[in-house]
């Protein structure tokens, strides 16, 4: 009902998000300009999916006398204090990696103000959080102890040996400093094994590529690689932010050239392709231009990855909250990005696997550890459901205007 009701501004939006339109789309665009639009609809929406910096920027290149006044500096206001929490964000970028770097430690910054310098050539059209550092698996003790030096802390309160059966299972340790303000993700891995193994332990350091920020160039991953992260990372939050999406149709737009048939050598021999041609396929609705003919013909013969991709498309526009997932549709989306059973059994595995959370709920002797394989899928759909009833409740009560 809410996506009837503001088609025309999810026309708009799709639009917007196009990372090159053509003179048609702007045509269509400045169209769309001249209805009654709920700009209160396009504004929130804009925040429930991170694009603020990259929708103001968009609508400046369809004419910014066309948008409401009010609206306008809002959109305004929110790009510029992105603008300067991209500067803090990215000079700390480099003091880490300058730190890792004086004690030996090799260090791969991925998504933050890198991916936003990749895929937009400019850091501040993208919307984050925290900072991404990959590191290798035997340098992790000693890039902890260089945060913590720096004033961070351990975002979740878990001893020595707990934080081991985090470097076994999972793929990063999360540090926070000035009360959350500043956060970094320490990863040895791209994402747990159980979830996506695409890699080896070398793999992704033997092509890697560069990017610089304020003139000082650093490790990045390879596009490929880079995709292949980016579709990692959306599925594994069931693609419910467009910004996401965004990243990879701007990823793959413009003059870089990709090894698509390399991409999907390495996605069918490490199990993921449906997991990245259903990124694809969710990017190449915004850019269809910048998609291959037979990547668009793989996608075209995948009954079930467009159904998929139909059903979270209906969920990315049907409004300006929030709605996570059931228990049953988080399973069932997961066996639907999968195509082998093979994978299906590992992300059973993965969703098993106890995560930091975990691990602080409840501190249990090494001997015990098994335990924590049945607590994590309790602690899930506990946590899910009470995440439902409270957004349900939200809108009920939004909906009854207190």
């Amino acid at each position: 009902m809410i996506q009837s009701q503001h088609e025309r501004e999810n026309q708009l939006l799709r639009l917007c998000l196009r990372p090159q339109p053509g003179a048609g789309h702007l045509s269509l665009t400045r169209q769309l300009f001249h209805h009654d639009l709920d700009w209160e609809y396009i504004y929130n929406f804009s925040v429930r999916h991170s694009l603020l910096p990259f929708l103001y920027h968009q609508l400046k290149q369809v004419g910014r006398e066309l948008v409401p006044g009010e609206y306008l500096k809002r959109f305004k206001t929110a790009y510029h204090a992105n603008v300067a929490r991209t500067a803090i964000f990215t000079d700390e970028l480099l003091s880490i990696t300058r730190e890792l770097q004086l004690s030996g430690i090799e260090s791969l910054p991925f998504k933050g103000p890198v991916l936003g310098a990749i895929a937009y050539g400019n850091p501040a059209l993208r919307s984050f959080i925290d900072l991404d550092l990959i590191v290798r698996r035997g340098d992790v003790l000693a890039a902890k102890e260089i945060l913590l030096a720096r004033g961070y802390r351990t975002s979740r309160r878990i001893d020595d040996r707990q934080q081991q059966l985090l470097l076994d299972s999972q793929h990063n340790i999360q540090f926070e400093r000035t009360d959350g303000c500043l956060i970094v993700e320490l990863h040895w891995r791209v994402s747990a094994d159980w979830y996506a193994a695409a890699w080896g332990p070398e793999q992704l350091w033997k092509r890697l590529g560069t990017v610089t920020l304020n003139d000082v160039p650093l490790n990045s991953l390879s596009i490929e690689d880079l995709l292949l992260a980016l579709c990692i990372h959306g599925s594994r939050h069931f693609w419910e932010k467009l910004c996401w999406i965004c990243d990879v149709a701007a990823l793959i737009s413009g003059d870089r050239e990709i090894d698509w048939d390399g991409l999907l050598t390495f996605a069918r021999r490490s199990d993921t392709e449906g997991i990245v041609l259903l990124g694809l396929c969710l990017a190449g609705a915004i850019a269809p231009e910048a998609l291959p003919a037979a990547i668009k013909q793989l996608i075209a013969e995948d009954e079930r990855l467009n159904r998929l991709a139909g059903r979270l498309t209906e969920r990315l526009f049907s409004g300006t909250e929030h709605v996570p997932l059931t228990p049953r549709e988080t399973f069932k989306y997961s066996m639907l990005m999968r195509k082998s059973w093979p994978a299906r059994v590992r992300y059973c595995l993965f969703a098993l696997s106890p995560a930091d959370l975990d691990l602080e709920t409840l501190a249990l002797p090494r001997y015990l550890n098994f335990v924590y394989y049945g607590v994590r899928p309790l602690r899930l759909v506990r946590s899910s459901y009470h995440r439902l009833r409270t957004s349900r409740t939200e809108l009920g009560n939004s909906g009854r205007g207190t």
